[in-house]
């Protein structure tokens, strides 16, 4: 092989290796700025929905002929990477009725005209995660959504 051709195999050589550093580090920015940021890689998650709607009539406090009827499903998100993910998974998927009961206790504390502001749903979903993580005494659940949140207003 002449010199001219040990140049270029070295220059493409040098190109490649390059390519594949910079792949590299940019796979591990991205990492390292997803645990910066707080968010979960979605494979990492495991979540707990259960089937059947919350229920509730919710009174307006500024008038007493109307009603919110409210009604919605909700969901747990959980880190699979938390040494009390699976015992907790288990404890939410057993303890349905209990759960229900303290989101409903939450929901129907409040006023029909908060429930209907847009930021509702996103406040009323941390009051929910902070009552789950206080309640059961676990940083496993970390997220609550709602796969369904309707609601229809009454009057009498």
């Amino acid at each position: 092989m002449n010199r001219k051709s040990i140049i270029i195999v070295l220059i493409v050589l040098g190109i490649v290796l390059g390519g594949i550093g910079y792949f590299l580090m940019d796979q591990r920015n991205k990492s390292e700025q997803e645990e910066e940021s707080g968010k979960i890689p979605i494979e990492q998650l495991v979540t707990v929905e259960y089937e059947n709607p919350i229920i509730a009539t919710i009174p307006f406090k500024d008038n007493e002929t109307k009603w919110l009827n409210v009604s919605l499903t909700v969901g747990f998100a959980l880190d699979s990477k938390k040494k009390a993910a699976d015992n907790m998974k288990v404890q939410l998927e057993e303890k349905t009725g209990w759960v229900t009961h303290k989101v409903r206790t939450l929901l129907t504390a409040k006023d029909g005209d908060a429930v209907i502001e847009k930021t509702f749903e996103e406040t009323f979903a941390q009051d929910i995660l902070s009552m789950i993580q206080k309640e059961l005494d676990t940083d496993a659940v970390i997220e609550i959504y709602f796969k369904e949140f309707l609601y229809s207003v009454k009057h009498i």
